[in-house]
Order: C-alpha cells, then structure tokens, then sequence
C-alpha cells in the first residue's frame, strides 16, 4: 500500500501584495477561494521537485519543494 506524500510548495509575493513574504504551503492552498484560476493551478500542479512557476506578471512565485 502507497503513502500519499503531500506536496508542499514555497509560495512567495511581492511587496505588490496586501501580505507579501513567503510561506510554506501546501497544494490545498491552490484553489479558486485563495484567487487562483483553472490555469495557474494546473501550472503549479504540472511542478516537480525544484521547479516553479511565476505568476501574477512575476509578482507571485511558486516552487516545488516536496
């Protein structure tokens, strides 16, 4: 029987953002209530280990950690 290892993220925002900084999430964080579409979802879920996305004009960074 497999374990499912959930995927975390390092999620950063600019100073563009209400709350920038950068946070450990994980891929419950990427959902329509949080401002993220069909598209960047799909973009972050298609990640591997080390890779990231940009997104928002490179406003938003998102990079696989696990």
């Amino acid at each position: 029987m497999a374990i499912a290892i959930e995927r975390l993220y390092n999620a950063s925002w600019d100073k563009t953002y209400l709350r920038a900084g950068t946070s450990t999430v994980s891929e419950k964080h990427f959902h329509r209530d949080n401002g993220y579409d069909v598209v960047d979802i799909q973009r972050i879920e298609a990640l591997r280990v080390g890779e990231q996305v940009e997104l928002d004009d490179g406003h938003h960074l998102v990079k696989r950690t696990q």
